[in-house]
């Protein structure tokens, strides 16, 4: 499906989910604007690798969409080398912590603005029911890690708190595909 880059008008009679075609082919209908391509109804294990507009790399800064304009030279490559960070949070006492928020974000400040990248690097996980977090799907790069008590959903992408919380964070690095698991201590958000 195309996403718009920014989102500053209500999106009324915005397109659906494009079709694939069994030869892998697909058809996107959109409305006219800067578009990033993004996978709708996406299967666990999957992700988009790279989008390629004739061999150029759009995947994070989108397309110009024109009206009434047929677009070819479109590649979506997907992967299903996926990243997978894992790991327990304790607290000062060296306790496993059952009630906490991980946010992964890159070290590189510039993939910290939505606008321009969209949601590919920043990414939250909470425990499962054994106080484990994952989060899957980050493309590869270097990355800051840091288990919070709280997190306000509203502002854990803004490059403000970000920048706030990355003094508190751990550093880790992700390769395509790879499963990494890393311990981190709970820290308050504030």
């Amino acid at each position: 499906m195309a996403q718009p880059v920014v989102f500053d008008t209500p999106m009324f009679g915005m397109a659906g989910p494009g079709v694939v075609n069994d030869d892998f082919t697909f058809e996107l209908k959109t409305r006219p604007g800067k578009m990033r391509i993004q996978l709708a109804g996406q299967a666990p294990g999957w992700s988009i690798r790279a989008v390629r507009y004739r061999g150029q790399d759009i995947t994070d800064p989108g397309f110009e969409f024109r009206a009434n304009e047929n677009i070819t030279d479109l590649e979506v490559e997907l992967t299903n080398r996926e990243t997978n960070l894992s790991g327990l949070v304790t607290n000062d006492r060296g306790a496993t912590v059952k009630d906490y928020a991980v946010v992964v974000f890159p070290h590189d400040r510039e993939k910290w603005n939505l606008t321009s990248v969209g949601m590919r690097y920043l990414k939250t996980g909470r425990p499962d029911q054994d106080g484990r977090f994952k989060v899957s799907g980050l493309p590869p790069g270097d990355y800051y890690a840091v288990a919070l008590d709280y997190v306000d959903s509203s502002e854990w992408t803004e490059t403000e708190y970000l920048d706030r919380i990355r003094s508190k964070a751990t550093d880790v690095s992700l390769n395509e595909g790879e499963t990494k698991s890393i311990d981190l201590r709970l820290k308050t958000a504030s």
